[in-house]
């Protein structure tokens, strides 16, 4: 059985892709609000049944689509060695109207839907556009996720989708354009500006988020559409944090990574991509908030008392 997973905000668009992939005697409705894990045994169970062939399941919303995935493939590995079930693709569908929020144009109703359309576009093997042919999302599609191909929702039928190469699902989370520019693989081109910032120092939790409030205005720097990466707060020492911005929105969590992780940066790894960005002005901006030589010397427990306005970190989850 070959498993497609299904991603967007539109419920029409994800039905229009499940019949554009999935057999003709698959009928597959939204998934619902479910775990991962309980669509692992769902789909284990119709194997077991004896059912096969090609199964587009569409996502709720609310599911992060590269977890998902990630638990898909490893039930399914423990429990199906011989490969009956396996995840082939991770489909993407994107309205024009919801990219849009991620270039700062039309806003969004809700605050927090650039960020979520921004990860299905990065956990994509493939990314369907909706609603209209404009050049600049097809831009910004590339940059979040350069490896997988921008197909045109108009007239895609099963025979144009099935023609086209899609990113290995094997490389789900490892293709993601942030990353890709952290390796130097991902440069500013005529219609995306990306800027790598690193800093071995930690930030000053407090004249960050000034920074982040006033100092990456767009007037100031340009227009930021997506931002990734990981950073360490100085009042936080203990644990990497991982920093998200899509539209005007930044979620800064914490990561599974400990300060003395073999794997954990020395200090503050970002990329932001955006149009009209100026790399100066990025650079000063990010720099004012990281500790001076004097707050150097006064170590982890001066900066365990710094004021701190981001909220709290209550749980660690992955990057």
């Amino acid at each position: 059985m070959r498993v497609t997973l299904v991603t967007g905000s539109d419920a029409v668009l994800r039905r229009r892709m499940q019949a554009v992939i999935a057999d003709e005697r698959w009928t597959v409705g939204d998934a619902g609000p479910g775990t991962a894990d309980s669509l692992a045994a769902a789909v284990s169970a119709a194997a077991r049944a004896g059912l096969n062939g090609a199964l587009a399941l569409s996502l709720h919303p609310s599911l992060d689509p590269l977890e998902t995935a990630l638990v898909l493939q490893q039930h399914w590995a423990m429990e199906h060695p011989a490969a009956r079930v396996r995840l082939s693709d991770v489909v993407t569908v994107a309205h024009a109207r919801e990219l849009r929020a991620l270039l700062h144009e039309g806003g969004a109703h809700d605050l927090d839907a650039p960020e979520a359309s921004a990860q299905r576009i990065e956990a994509a093997t493939a990314i369907v556009v909706a609603g209209g042919d404009d050049p600049r999302l097809r831009h910004l599609v590339r940059a979040l996720n350069p490896r997988s191909p921008v197909l045109d929702e108009r007239g895609l039928d099963r025979s144009r989708y099935r023609g086209v190469l899609r990113a290995p699902v094997d490389d789900l989370g490892r293709c993601q354009g942030w990353m890709l520019a952290l390796r130097g693989a991902l440069l500013s081109g005529p219609a995306v500006d990306v800027v790598v910032f690193r800093d071995p120092r930690p930030f000053h939790p407090y004249r960050l988020a000034e920074v982040v409030e006033r100092g990456l205005a767009p007037s100031r720097v340009g227009t930021i559409w997506r931002s990734r990466g990981l950073v360490r707060l100085a009042s936080r020492v203990e644990r990497v944090g991982s920093w998200c911005t899509a539209g005007e929105v930044l979620r800064l969590d914490p990561t599974t990574m400990t300060s003395d992780d073999p794997e954990a940066p020395a200090g503050q790894e970002l990329v932001l991509m955006g149009s009209g960005l100026r790399r100066a002005a990025i650079v000063d901006a990010l720099g004012s908030a990281l500790l001076t030589p004097g707050e150097l010397l006064e170590g982890p427990m001066a900066w365990a008392g710094y004021a701190d306005p981001f909220p709290a970190w209550q749980s660690a989850h992955g990057h």
